[in-house]
């Protein structure tokens, strides 16, 4: 029965794999995702920055940050 269960893990993990060409065209193209998601998560760091900049001049910020369970980010929200 376990044996059997795990020959089915193991084809169905060989399937869902993917496998991507190793040639140079697919190296630039992999970095070159990776520097986009990377220039993505510092944009986004900013923008959170500003926001919660922004949402601290706001008479309600306090009241709602101090409510329990409430952080910087969903008080901005």
């Amino acid at each position: 029965m376990n044996e059997r269960k795990a020959e089915e893990i193991f084809a169905l993990s060989q399937n869902g794999i993917p496998v991507l060409p190793n040639s140079q065209s697919t190296k630039i193209a992999v970095t070159e995702a990776v520097r986009i998601l990377q220039e993505i998560e510092v944009s986004h760091d900013t923008i959170l920055t500003q926001m919660q900049i922004l949402a601290k001049t706001l008479p309600e910020y306090s009241v709602i940050s101090d409510m329990p369970c409430i952080g910087d980010t969903l008080a901005q929200g």
